[in-house]
């Protein structure tokens, strides 16, 4: 009995979203409307020396998926957005190797938690994060732009559903 609740108490809690194409709840006119208040409150929350060059480089940050499709593999959780290249996140504690045209590519751990999965991407002067989260319909997408400088991270929200097309077959 107590091997039968250990093989089900992990399998309650376990990150997993559903394969299959998701779309956008937000329209990309809430998104913007998102992305500008957030914005705010970073920069409200900035000293005020700084936040004309926080601004223009945060401006219409961070890229929100319109679509994402996500795929289980063994230890894996495929995830394309957009047009955007396949990204293999690893669900078991091994770098995800993440290419770049600039500087050849970097590495990420991806921290599984119970109904989250957090990606995050330190650099010498702040960061960047993926959350995903699970919820009833879907999942939801946190990202966030983080500095030493900046007095609040920039953080905007966006929720997904299973695209109609994918539930309808």
């Amino acid at each position: 009995m107590i091997g039968m609740i250990g093989w089900l108490v992990p399998s309650l809690f376990a990150f997993s979203i559903e394969e299959g194409s998701y779309v956008c709840v937000q329209s990309q006119q809430q998104m913007e409307k998102r992305k500008k208040e957030a914005l705010k409150v970073t920069l409200d929350s900035t000293n005020f020396m700084i936040r004309g060059m926080a601004e223009s480089r945060l401006e219409g940050a961070p890229y929100m998926c319109r679509t994402y499709i996500i795929e289980s593999l063994p230890n894996v959780m495929r995830v394309t957005c957009d047009a955007y290249p396949v990204i293999d996140i690893r669900l078991d504690g091994k770098p995800t190797y993440y290419p770049t045209r600039k500087d050849g590519g970097f590495s990420s751990v991806a921290k599984v938690k119970p109904k989250r999965l957090i990606q995050q991407f330190d650099a010498s002067s702040g960061g960047f994060s993926v959350e995903y989260i699970q919820t009833q319909t879907g999942f939801d997408v946190v990202k966030s732009i983080y500095s030493p400088y900046l007095g609040e991270p920039l953080r905007v929200r966006a929720s997904y559903v299973i695209s109609k097309k994918e539930n309808s077959q």
